[in-house]
């Protein structure tokens, strides 16, 4: 098929129709609106556009089309102005007409009925259904159905059986996205779809048929999974069913039956065992009647009521155990015995912990189980913070101790319970003010501390796993998010509360973790951001600093602009003023970067200062990482720098800060202009950035224009044989260009066309 392809949706679906043409209200024109779909007057001042571009009805109803590389909204000719008219009314009333061939009569199509008009044919056709961005524009269509619809229509053509790689890779992903706990049942689902279509149009690839087969089974599995749970629920198995919903859980959005019966599990899991306590207890069964209830207690640890029936039961059985005791020979004590214990107090009160524990260690070699070894054990860990081993080494106590000795220990365990509960106060006030203020590893410290109090305090377990998060620390994070899922899979804890801690737990798996500044890779170091890029790189995806090294840059008027290097890193930029350049060795990234005569800072040796004393933050900053503190703060701290507002690399005007943000596969996606690296905003421009993997496709910049986003830069970047050969700028001061010239494959000039929009006058670049 030569001609275009007109997609519209009928009962079957999909359908494609050969389409030279497409004309609508008797025009093959259409009026550009711009970036938003509003209606704008007067109408005639809008531009026109001919309809031989890819077009397509979004989900509201308007038409949008691509121009320039970019999706802009049209208005139809012949539509009269309405005070109240929005932009898809304006489209309710269009009559659209198509023509097979340029000659061919015109076909009425029912505008209802209309998707898309792809003047490129059946290889437009394949290159949109790979296109995710571009499916999500549309109305009421995925991607599983394009390539289906495409497949069907189109079996034989190589553009589209071409297609079977995406869709393999594709299936992949979601299932990647799936097992890691990211995603949930969707991606299952979506992982489903591609495999499907695996199955039924390219059933000769075996490895994506058996991975389909694998999607299959884990399917089959969760909904066996799911009716299993609903048989403990309906036989009121209430413990059965939390302990097989512990895995099951992140998938109970798909299935809101089962996410309403955890709570009811919760409730008759706690009375159930709270009855059997009571009955063993009445039965003077004091151990399981303690143990009955304290798992009963596990169920909702705030309920005042139900701990003071654990801490009678554990009175009971305690007691019953030590006099139980008393016919077993007790070890005499012994003056050495009493002089260490003394020791050891005098030391815990001067608050030599260290010394303490030695006269301990030898108070205990010669009776380990001696009463008032074990108190006062108990009292250097308490002093220590230690009050888990502390309350454990003092249920030793009660299990020994008889008569007025147990008074002893009752009194100890009351002040040991008020002590800590001041600790873990202290502590979480002390982890929310680090928190506000970014000092993530001194968050992380409080966390731990405070765990050595109270091991299921969840407030700092959840402080802990997303501190560790930003930090690097994938392992500790996981562990404090696990055991947070542990702790609070109660009453007191929210089905939103843990789903936020499943998604920050998803986050630690080393597929999503952002990689640090020393990660194995090939290729030369980016002088910039540190990381290593393979050869035909020419700007950096996390920095987009320019790759090659710059010697020195001939401005028109005899000025010229230094480099001085030091190995891969640049030192200092000389031109207008100096630009120095600081790294924190031995990380090969920039830390701090001075202009005209600033002062370059000393670099801190506490992490949270060092990191929060740079103006540049990257993606793989070494101390931590800026999109997991977007993720668990909602703030976005990442920011770059650069000598321009558009990240030319060969126009050093001064020092520009932006703040950035990453695409999924961790390149720059979006800039914006802020003054200095904690500062606002300072044009509203926004700059977009397109990657054709990991080489540098296209920048963009806009800014809102008498209330109209408009496009006021583009540079588009041109490669030869894997490598930059040219860069075309777009700009209202006048379009200018960059030419690259290699010898022998090295780049060793650039020639740089005057460019009005940066003030910049021709340039040439000599590189290393």
């Amino acid at each position: 098929m030569q001609a275009g392809i007109l997609v519209t949706r009928g009962a079957q679906g999909l359908e494609f129709r050969q389409a030279a043409t497409v004309a609508i209200n008797g025009s093959d024109r259409a009026l550009l609106l711009g970036l938003e779909p509003k209606l704008f007057s007067p109408i005639a001042a809008l531009p026109a556009t001919a309809l031989d571009i890819t077009l397509w009805k979004d989900a509201t109803g308007a038409v949008a089309a691509e121009v320039d590389g970019e999706p802009q909204y049209l208005l139809p000719y012949g539509w009269k102005p309405v005070v109240t008219a929005s932009l898809p009314a304006a489209w309710q009333q269009a009559r659209l007409v198509y023509r097979k061939s340029p000659d061919a009569q015109p076909i009425p199509v029912a505008f209802a009925d209309f998707v898309a008009f792809l003047p490129g044919g059946v290889a437009e056709l394949a290159r949109r259904s790979a296109d995710q961005r571009w499916i999500d524009r549309l109305g009421g269509a995925t991607q599983i159905e394009w390539i289906g619809a495409a497949a069907r229509a189109f079996p034989s053509d190589p553009a589209i059986t071409s297609l079977a790689g995406f869709v393999d890779r594709a299936m992949r992903q979601q299932f990647d996205r799936f097992q890691s706990g990211v995603a949930g049942l969707d991606a299952l689902r979506q992982a489903l779809g591609f495999g499907a279509l695996v199955a039924r149009l390219y059933p000769d690839r075996p490895a994506p048929l058996a991975l389909f087969r694998q999607l299959q089974e884990i399917q089959a599995s969760t909904e066996r999974n799911a009716m299993i749970l609903r048989a403990f629920a309906a036989g009121r198995e209430w413990d059965a069913f939390l302990l097989a919903d512990r895995d099951f859980e992140r998938f109970e959005d798909a299935y809101p039956d089962l996410a309403s019966l955890r709570t009811e599990a919760l409730r008759g899991s706690l009375d159930l065992h709270r009855r059997a306590g009571e009955t063993f207890l009445a039965e003077r069964a004091y151990q399981p009647g303690w143990r009955e209830l304290q798992q009963a207690s596990a169920r909702q640890p705030s309920d005042r009521a139900l701990a003071g029936q654990v801490a009678i039961a554990w009175e009971k059985y305690s007691r019953q155990a030590a006099e139980a005791r008393q016919g077993s020979p007790q070890p005499l004590d012994s003056a050495q015995l009493a002089q260490a214990l003394e020791a050891a107090a005098r030391f815990r009160q001067a608050n030599q912990f260290g010394n303490a524990q030695k006269s301990l260690l030898g108070a205990e070699a010669i009776d380990p189980d001696s009463l008032p070894l074990l108190l006062e054990k108990t009292k250097l860990l308490a002093a220590a913070g230690e009050f888990n081993h502390a309350l454990a080494t003092l249920d030793r106590y009660d299990l020994r101790a008889t008569g007025p000795q147990r008074q002893a220990g009752a009194a100890l365990r009351e002040d040991l319970f008020t002590e800590r509960a001041g600790r873990l106060r202290d502590l979480e006030s002390q982890a929310a003010k680090a928190w506000a203020e970014g000092s993530y590893y001194r968050v992380r410290s409080l966390a731990i501390a405070g765990l050595r109090a109270q091991n299921d305090a969840t407030a700092l377990l959840s402080y802990g796993g997303r501190a560790s998060l930003v930090v690097r620390d994938a392992r500790d994070a996981r562990g404090f998010f696990q055991q947070y899922l542990d702790a609070s899979n109660t009453l007191d804890t929210g089905p939103r509360e843990r789903a936020e801690i499943r998604a920050w737990l998803a986050a630690t798996t080393p597929a999503l973790t952002a990689p640090a500044a020393n990660e194995p890779e090939s290729g030369d170091r980016n002088w910039f951001s540190g990381k290593r890029l393979p050869p035909g790189i020419a700007y950096c995806p996390i920095s987009l600093a320019f790759q090659a090294k710059i010697d020195h840059i001939d401005r028109a008027g005899g000025k010229r602009v230094t480099f001085a290097w030091q190995g891969d890193r640049l030192q200092s930029i000389s031109g207008r003023e100096t630009i120095v350049f600081q790294y924190q060795n031995p990380t090969p990234q920039v830390f701090f970067v001075a202009a005209g005569g600033e002062a370059v800072p000393k670099i801190p040796g506490d992490p949270d200062e060092a990191y929060r004393r740079t103006p540049v933050l990257l993606r793989n900053n070494p101390l931590v990482d800026p999109v997991a503190m977007r993720r668990v703060t909602g703030r976005n701290p990442a920011v770059t720098v650069s000598g321009n507002s558009f990240f030319d690399p060969f126009a050093w005007n001064g020092l520009h800060y932006f703040s950035i943000e990453y695409d999924d596969a961790g390149r720059l996606a979006r800039a914006v202009e802020i003054a200095g690296p904690k500062g606002n905003a300072v044009n509203h421009t926004e700059l977009e950035f397109d990657w054709d993997g990991p080489k540098l496709a296209a920048i963009r910049a806009y800014r809102d224009v008498d209330g109209r986003r408009r496009r006021i830069y583009r540079r588009t970047l041109h490669y030869e044989d894997g490598r930059l050969a040219s860069e075309a700028i777009d700009a209202p001061g006048g379009p200018s260009s960059i030419r690259y010239r290699y010898d022998n494959g090295r780049l060793v000039s650039a020639a740089c066309d005057a460019d009005p929009t940066l003030g910049e006058p021709a340039r040439q670049v000599t590189f290393r």
